[in-house]
């Protein structure tokens, strides 16, 4: 994926797994993962962190639910990415 902030990404996953590594975080930066295929229960998308903490720990987020929308937002060092699902 491109580094970029503020985009959504249609992410499908029918034929298989795969990860989206965020960029280098930036203070207010948001990106948004939509389960494109409807296929994150058996092809899970993993965000890689690239680093920086997801939810205050330093682990990479698998998307796992069907017919999601993860919004994806740098808050700050302490905290690092922020996960909503939606």
């Amino acid at each position: 994926f491109p580094s970029h902030d503020n985009y959504r990404y249609f992410c499908d996953t029918t034929a298989k797994s795969f990860t989206a590594t965020l960029p280098t975080p930036v203070i207010c930066y948001f990106i948004e993962f939509l389960d494109a295929g409807s296929a994150w229960d058996t092809h899970p998308l993993t965000i890689n962190r690239n680093g920086a903490l997801i939810n205050g720990v330093a682990e990479d987020f698998v998307c796992d639910l069907a017919d999601r929308l993860v919004k994806v937002a740098y808050v700050n060092p302490t905290v690092g990415w922020k996960i909503y699902v939606f």
